[in-house]
């Protein structure tokens, strides 16, 4: 009948009105998680400028094959974005075996998933810094799940090395751009004199000969510092264990 139609066609209208509105559906769950259009802008912003160490923060919350996905993803959006982050050089050919493992390993470690923690815990007969949770012990220095050993020891092995690209390359990048924005501005500015621009540059050549003149001391003291404060440096690297 007609009404029998009328009816029909208001539940047709309903089901396609419900399925137009599952269509919309925005699904928010984050499956893996990714870089947010801040840290792309700030990093893009900053990756010039110094170091860029990429660390993965709450480890313990994630599944394994968690950890790998976004680790890949992390370092992909970098590579996308043209986001340069800190590389650990080569080996130098006189290191043993041993300490290229170590090395590689860091290196494939990168992003550092790390579990952070101030606690001290007592667990299985020793103190170790780690969080406490309902189903058990998460302890901060377990490599199975933290990379905060890897961390550590990244810092202690290639601190030189990031200073050196402080230095070298990111700083000097720096000076070269502000003398060519120098230079440019004398062009296009009848007001910038030779003068100015003469002691404009005399100061750069100030600072570097300062900065020169902190690395020669900072050589000179390394040189002079005894082999026992450096195995003492050595031992407070290493995880505090209670005494026996």
């Amino acid at each position: 009948s007609i009404r029998q139609g009328v009816r029909g066609l208001g539940f047709l209208s309903s089901y396609l009105n419900n399925a137009l509105i599952l269509f919309k559906y925005e699904d928010r769950i984050s499956y893996v998680c990714r870089l947010s259009q801040l840290d792309i802008q700030f990093m893009k912003r900053l990756h010039k400028k110094v170091n860029i160490v990429p660390i993965i923060a709450k480890a313990d919350a994630l599944t394994p094959n968690e950890m790998h996905a976004i680790k890949k993803k992390i370092l992909r959006e970098f590579d996308e974005h043209g986001i340069s982050i800190f590389r650990i050089p080569e080996c130098d050919s006189d290191e043993d075996e041993q300490f290229r493992r170590k090395d590689q390993e860091i290196k494939e470690s990168i992003p550092f998933a790390i579990i952070g923690s101030t606690q001290t815990i007592e667990h299985q007969g020793r103190r170790i810094r780690g969080r406490e949770y309902q189903w058990g012990v998460v302890d901060i220095q377990d490599e199975k799940y933290s990379d905060f050993i890897k961390l550590r020891t990244f810092l202690s092995l290639h601190m030189q090395d990031l200073k050196d690209v402080t230095s070298d390359v990111l700083y000097e990048n720096y000076r070269a751009q502000h003398l060519a924005k120098l230079s440019q501005q004398q062009e296009n500015d009848p007001n910038m004199t030779t003068d100015r621009l003469l002691i404009i540059k005399q100061e750069e050549i100030r600072l570097m000969q300062q900065k020169l003149e902190a690395m020669q001391e900072q050589l000179r003291c390394q040189s002079s510092q005894p082999v026992s404060s450096a195995a003492q440096s050595c031992d407070d690297l290493s995880p505090s264990r209670d005494e026996e």
